[in-house]
């Protein structure tokens, strides 16, 4: 179990999300899918958080983002709403922090 701070500590350069919005599934055999960050993004540089960056849209495998694990911090409860759109809205979930390399974002996102 790793914390969020000793991931952004061993990251030399990554992105730091903090909520991802508006989840939706793509393809259900690769389990692909297409979302938003929201409520803060952070460029990291050197282990450190060094400015804030503009929301994103990204596209990606939740098989893939799970081969590229590098770390697992402790599970925490947490709530997202709209993840899924046929679950309704609110619905409280358990997570751990992860690191992943080579997510991928797919595009700037305008107003979210």
């Amino acid at each position: 179990e790793t914390s969020v701070d000793e991931m952004i500590a061993t990251t030399k350069r990554g992105l730091l999300v903090t909520r991802f919005d508006q989840i939706l599934r793509i393809s259900m055999p690769n389990q692909l899918y297409r979302g938003y960050t929201r409520d803060g993004l952070w460029l990291i540089e050197n282990g450190k958080i060094s400015k804030s960056v503009k929301n994103l849209v990204f596209t990606e495998s939740v098989l893939f983002a799970l081969n590229n694990l590098e770390q697992l911090g402790k599970p925490q409860r947490t709530f997202f709403p709209n993840v899924l759109l046929q679950y309704g809205s609110s619905q409280p979930v358990v997570v751990p922090p992860i690191k992943v390399k080579d997510f991928s974002f797919t595009a700037l996102a305008d107003a979210v």
